[in-house]
Formats: C-alpha cells, sequence, structure tokens
C-alpha cells in the first residue's frame, strides 16, 4: 500500500477510535463537571492526533479547539478555558494571524491573572513571540520580564520549561535591539533587520 493510502487510513482509523471514545463518554456518564472534565481531556488528545495528521491549521483542528472552547465555558472550568485559549492564540500565531492572536492571548491572560492561574506563564511565554513577530518589541520584552519573574529555578524546572527559556532568551536579545529602534518612531514588521510575520 502507498504510503498516501496509509496515511489516510490512519487518519480514519483514528478518527473512528476518538469517535467511539466520546460516544462512550456520554452513553456511561451523566452530564456534569466530571464528564466535561473527562472530555476536555480527550480533546486535548484528539487534537494532538489531529494536528499531526491532518495540520495544525486545518479546518478539523480548528473546530476541534474551538469546541473545547466552548465546553471549558459551559463548565465553567477556568483553567481548562483558559489552556484552550491559549491553544487557539498558539494556533492563530502559526497561521501567521497576529491581530488575532494577540486578542485571543490578552483574553486568556486576563482570565488567569484574575484567578491567580500558574497557566498564566504560558501565555506570557506565547506572547513573547506574538508581539515580535508583530514588531511590538517592547510588548514583547515585557511579557519576557513578566514570564521570567514567575519561571523559577531553572535546576529545578522540567526539562522542557528550560528549552522554553533558552528559546526566549534568544528572542531577548533580538529585543533589546528591537526595542531601542521602536523608542525613535513607529516600525512595520518587515522593515531592515526586523523579521516580519512568519509564513
Amino acid at each position: 500500500m502507498p504510503a498516501s493510502e496509509r496515511a489516510r487510513s490512519a487518519v480514519i482509523e483514528a478518527e473512528r477510535h476518538y469517535t467511539a471514545a466520546f460516544e462512550l463518554l456520554h452513553d456511561q456518564l451523566p452530564e456534569s463537571p466530571e464528564r466535561d472534565s473527562r472530555e476536555l481531556q480527550l480533546r486535548r488528545s484528539a487534537l494532538l492526533m489531529l494536528s499531526a495528521l491532518k495540520g495544525y491549521t486545518a479546518p478539523e483542528t480548528v473546530e476541534a479547539i474551538e469546541q473545547a472552547i466552548s465546553l471549558a465555558e459551559k463548565s465553567s472550568n477556568v483553567t481548562q478555558l483558559v489552556n484552550w485559549l491559549n491553544t487557539r492564540g498558539s494556533l492563530l500565531l502559526i497561521a501567521g494571524e497576529l491581530l488575532a492572536a494577540d486578542a485571543t492571548l490578552d483574553q486568556a491572560l486576563e482570565l488567569a491573572e484574575r484567578h491567580g492561574l500558574p497557566e498564566a506563564s504560558r501565555v506570557h511565554r506565547i506572547q513573547i513571540l506574538t508581539r515580535y513577530w508583530r514588531g511590538d518589541f517592547i510588548g514583547s520584552e515585557k511579557h519576557l520580564a513578566a514570564w521570567l519573574a514567575v519561571f523559577g529555578d531553572p535546576l529545578v524546572s522540567p526539562p522542557g520549561e528550560i528549552n522554553n527559556a533558552v528559546n526566549a532568551l534568544a528572542f531577548a536579545s533580538f529585543n533589546a535591539v528591537g526595542a531601542r529602534s521602536s523608542r525613535r518612531g513607529p516600525r512595520a514588521p518587515g522593515a531592515d533587520d526586523c523579521c516580519g510575520e512568519p509564513g
């Protein structure tokens, strides 16, 4: 069987299993916060499958994120809502829709800070990138400072967080130059040594 046909078969099989899992969850558990919480966890796994097999910006992936956000809102699960809004913001960043990404991440950050959630640090981390690609170097630098303030001791942080810290600090070196230039006046993304929107 050609590789393309095997890939299509894998997508169909994976979607079938996740559909069966959602149906089983709804058949076995009455509507409740517990069922919503389990469904949101299952939707996170399904999202990983969709993004890997169909792409981060595929319509099915986008729809899965929007369904999860609606469910988190309905169940008043603020932590999950912040996480899914952050996921939507990350997807919009990948798609190059920077203004929409900024608005979504601002919403997630406002919720996280209002409820004192540690997830705020993840939002700051993505905002470092969105503000950078928009040419808002000062805004990116502010989010970097806010993120580093809650990062904690790198010696006891998970390995993934250490990698994120290295990436963020790398952007800080670009921000230092960009911020000084932007103070001299407005500057459009893509001008001179500034990178444009991601493709």
